[in-house]
C-alpha cells in the first residue's frame, strides 16, 4: 500500500462538460471576502463559484475550520470561520432558502432528460 497524494483528497472543481446541474451543485457554503455582515451578523454566500475563485486559501481556511471543529462549540465555530451566527434564524431561513433552490434546479434540469425507455 502507498500513500496516496494530498491532492487526490482535495475537492476537484465541476469540468464545464458536466452540466448545469452538476455545476448547481457544486460545494455552496463560503463567507464572502470583504462583505458587511448582515444586520443579522451573518453573511454568508451561498456560491460554488467563490470556492473556485479563492483557490489555496479556501483550503487552508477548510482545513482550520476542520482541525476546530472538536475544539469549539458549533455556534463558536461558525462564527469564526463562516462569520455566521447559528443563533439567529435569518440563518437558518438561508439555508433553507438555499436549498429549496437547489431541490427547484435539479427539477427544472431533471424535467428536460428523456424518461426511461425514450431517446
Amino acid at each position: 500500500m502507498g500513500c496516496r497524494r494530498p491532492e487526490a483528497n482535495a475537492p476537484r472543481p465541476v469540468p464545464r462538460g458536466e452540466g448545469k446541474a452538476a455545476r448547481a451543485f457544486a460545494p455552496r457554503l463560503v463567507r464572502r471576502r470583504g462583505a458587511a455582515s448582515g444586520p443579522e451578523g451573518d453573511d454568508p454566500l451561498y456560491e460554488g463559484a467563490a470556492i473556485l475563485a479563492e483557490g489555496q486559501s479556501f483550503h487552508r481556511r477548510y482545513r482550520a475550520l476542520l482541525r476546530d471543529t472538536g475544539r469549539l462549540p458549533v455556534e463558536r465555530l461558525a462564527r469564526a470561520h463562516l462569520g455566521a451566527d447559528l443563533t439567529r434564524p435569518k440563518f437558518w431561513e438561508r439555508a433553507v432558502e438555499a436549498a429549496v433552490a437547489d431541490v427547484e434546479t435539479f427539477v427544472r434540469e431533471a424535467d428536460v432528460l428523456p424518461a426511461d425507455g425514450e431517446r
